[in-house]
């Protein structure tokens, strides 16, 4: 049989092969000669034999899988033109459709929701067991030891848990099922028989090891790989031909290992040691993100403490979540959906043009966010302080935001009669999920597909409001402030009794419609608006519903139990109704999507200059937003005039009847008597409140009269809180150049920083006793203010105090 080195040399004659691919071959068959060598009691020639099979075998494999990818990218591009090309408003508004959710339905599946469509499908896999290691008790407490064990139960580690033990089986049946369907979109990550858990590095951490490891005699590369090298399993550490590294492979490893994570980089290894893969295609990614084998579970643990996160429950749930969107990306963009987005934008510049450089530069802002290009940190620590500034606003503003959430109602009666259902049933079901004590339904709506926002999410409440991330210190003081405050449990009831009352509504229609046509106008306008076809609906229909309390409910999880469905067909048509459930879901209970997100982050990274300045000028100003890219944009789109005058009418009397009701709880909760309703005045501020404004109507409207209740101006108000605390830090520090007036200073700042301040059931118990006695030991001429402030109410609202400033210090 002739060698490898002959067959090459043989190609490079007849022009099959270039000088250059040649001697890579061969230079690959070197490194897998040396390599095979290593093995004890194998000879030069059967280790030069192994290479040679081996390259032989990888090239087919390669020729396989670049093949298979080809033909996905080239099926993924031909169907994104075609559903570009159909949007009656132009291919950029078609662009758009495919990114991010259309408020009109495009009939188009886009990749910010089908990401959400798949979550929902992973959470609905995986929520007996997210239920048992989430936080509790308004964010108090959570089982530790729970999670830690269902981590040493996941690597193999029998603990006597038996909770334990099924948790981590349903953890290894979901990340396996993320594992196939990202490969069925056209990935390649290998199976790994003994994969535990997802590896998470802190950069931070990591540049600090030698400090952290007391070993400050040598540097953080050296200190880190010497604490890392005995956890790891040196026999399942394998190189490239597929056994053991011997020791300067390894060495090399920990190297790469080591840049990736100090420079927060490039996450993935690529075969060829030394060199990084990059990110051109998401298919090509984790295929080695799991190449550091730890000998056990508590080496893990110990790793994860001291260099990765100690959060271990969002270190799982966070994996979840970013192969969610890596899928999306692929299933609707194909295995390198980066290229299929240049190339959508190249054919709008070739055929219709960008009308502005804004509309260009928009579109790419759309991308980073749904990418999740705008969600890496390139400045990590600047990213952090960012961050926990924002978390520490939320958790000294935010505590009132239950009241303005009042208006939801409105938005899910608007939303619930749209599709076709009862708006009463969704409201009284909002109510029966609020109740402590049901957490059944609770854990049913997240075994429906329906996502466990609320179980996941640091401060989940807060996103509606203001784009904020991580998972720090401020991040569980916010997150807290939210679940105190009960605005987490009413968006998450809300949105959970949405999903619940719409699954029972294609129950219900699906048992006398026998076709689509038939079906209620509504719900069949929501299906052919998320492209579900007749053929869908009647393979739908015939699927078992389940029966709750009396109730019958669609069913995600037995349409995927069908055994007469190819699995293609059962995951093509469930993410369809997901996505269709889940769009609507955010037209009813508001939260911020990819559209916002690209005002409020300028789809710029995190930690950059630009990323924080838009992330800090857009806090509390995402639900405005919010409401205009979804309810404003789809009663604007209706079709005739009456349909938009009826949709558009709907929304303006209903959100100001609630904003009416929000601004007299707003004043009640601050010790006012109720407003006068008969002035104009307070129908424009119930409007401002009612249709979306809410957190900053209060900064707004108040600053109309010159200030708002924070003494911030238009202006100020509209740079942000952020920027408001920076202003008051720094008048705090130049008081000390006056000695008197620094107690009535620090009394007023830590009177407007101080988290759990203004939560609202709590807060006028705090502004009459510890406010007050602040202000009249730090404030000589306190009593002057007390009255300045009650003749301001009476001027300003013609309302009066039902428990005047100063009460209790006269």
């Amino acid at each position: 049989m002739a060698s490898l080195s002959f067959c090459v040399e043989q190609q490079v004659k007849a022009g099959a092969l270039t000088l250059e691919e040649a001697n890579k071959i061969l230079e690959t068959q070197q490194m897998f000669a040396k390599q095979f060598a290593n093995i004890k009691n194998i000879s030069a020639e059967a280790a030069q034999r192994q290479a040679d099979k081996k390259v032989i075998n990888n090239a087919q494999e390669n020729i396989v899988k670049k093949k298979r990818q080809a033909a996905l990218q080239t099926i993924a591009t031909y169907n994104a033109e075609k559903n570009m090309n159909k949007n009656e408003r132009g291919l950029y508004e078609g662009l758009k459709s495919l990114l991010a959710k259309d408020a009109m339905r495009a009939g188009v599946s886009n990749v910010d929701y089908r990401g959400n469509a798949i979550l929902g499908e992973f959470h609905r896999m995986f929520a007996k067991g997210m239920e048992g290691m989430r936080v509790k008790n308004a964010g108090w407490t959570q089982d530790v030891e729970l999670i830690r064990n269902v981590a040493r139960e996941a690597y193999g580690t029998k603990t006597g848990n038996a909770r334990a033990a099924k948790i981590a089986k349903e953890w290894s049946e979901v990340s396996e099922y993320a594992r196939i369907r990202f490969n069925r979109a056209g990935g390649n990550i290998p199976r790994l028989k003994d994969w535990g858990m997802p590896q998470h590095h802190d950069p931070i951490k990591v540049n600090k090891a030698a400090k952290t490891l007391k070993l400050e005699s040598i540097d953080n590369r050296s200190a880190w790989k010497q604490y890392i090298t005995p956890l790891l399993n040196r026999n399942r550490t394998f190189n490239e031909a597929g056994v053991p590294m011997n020791d300067q492979e390894f060495d090399e490893m920990l190297d790469i290992v080591f840049d990736t994570v100090r420079t927060n980089g490039a996450t993935d290894l690529i075969k060829e040691p030394g060199k990084f893969r990059g990110r051109s295609s998401v298919a090509n990614r984790h295929q080695d993100h799991r190449i550091l084998a730890f000998n056990t579970a508590d080496d893990w643990l110990n790793y994860q403490d001291t260099f990765g996160s100690q959060d271990l429950y969002h270190t799982m749930t966070d994996h979840l979540n970013m192969m969610s969107r890596e899928i999306a990306q692929m299933e609707i963009l194909g295995p390198n959906p980066d290229a299929t987005f240049r190339l959508l934008k190249d054919k709008i510049a070739i055929k219709s043009g960008f009308k502005s450089q804004m509309q260009e530069t928009y579109i790419d802002s759309l991308w980073n966010v749904v990418s999740g290009k705008a969600d890496a940190a390139q400045n990590v620590r600047m990213a952090d302080i960012s961050s926990g500034t924002r978390h520490l606003l939320v958790s000294a503003q935010l505590g009132g935001a239950t009241l303005s959430a009042a208006s939801d109602v409105a938005f899910t009666s608007i939303t619930a009669r749209y599709n076709g259902f009862s708006a009463t049933r969704t409201i009284q079901r909002q109510m029966s999920l609020m109740n402590p004590n049901n957490a059944e339904d609770r854990l049913l709506a997240v075994q429906m597909g329906l996502t466990a926002d609320a179980w996941v999410s640091r401060a989940h409440g807060a996103n509606r409001f203001v784009e904020i991330s991580g998972a720090g210190l401020t991040a569980k003081i916010s997150d807290r402030l939210l679940r105190a405050s009960l605005l987490s449990s009413w968006t998450d009831a809300g949105r959970k009794a949405f999903g619940m009352e719409f699954m029972a509504y294609i129950s219900k229609q699906s048992k006398f419609a026998d076709t689509l046509n038939e079906l209620d106008r509504p719900l069949r306008e929501a299906f052919e608006g998320y492209g579900i076809t007749p053929d869908d609906y009647k393979i739908l229909r015939t699927t078992e519903t389940i029966n709750h309390k009396g109730v019958e409910f669609f069913s995600i999880e037995n349409f995927m139990n069908r055994a007469d469905l190819d699995i293609n067909k059962k995951v093509d048509l469930s993410t369809k109704i997901q996505e269709m459930i889940l769009t609507e879901t955010d037209f009813a209970v508001p939260v911020p999507d990819a559209k916002v997100r690209v005002i409020t982050t300028a789809g710029a990274k995190r930690g950059t200059i630009l990323g924080e300045i838009a992330r800090n000028v857009g806090l509390f100003k995402s639900f405005p937003i919010t409401i205009i890219t979804t309810h404003l944009m789809r009663g604007v789109r209706q079709t005739t005039l009456e349909k938009k005058a009826r949709y558009l009418g709907a929304l303006a009397v209903s959100t100001t009847l609630f904003g009416a009701l929000a601004l007299q709880a707003k004043d009640l909760q601050k010790g006012k008597t109720p407003r006068n309703m008969k002035t104009a005045d307070f129908w424009q501020a119930a409007f401002i409140q009612g249709g979306g404004a809410g957190i900053f109507g209060d900064f707004l409207y108040s600053g109309l009269k010159g200030k708002n209740r924070f003494g911030q101006s238009i202006p100020e108000s509209m740079m942000g809180p952020v920027y408001g605390l920076g202003k008051d830090t720094i008048n705090l520090a130049v008081s000390i150049m006056e000695p008197s007036s620094v107690p009535k200073e620090a009394a007023r700042y830590l009177g407007k920083y101080t988290p759990f301040n203004n939560l609202w059931y709590a807060r006028l118990a705090f502004e009459r006793t510890m406010g007050d006695f602040l202000k009249t030991v730090t404030d000589p001429n306190a009593k002057g203010t007390f009255k300045r402030q009650i003749k301001k109410t009476k001027t300003e609202y013609e309302n009066t105090f039902w428990l005047e400033p100063g009460a209790f210090f006269k």
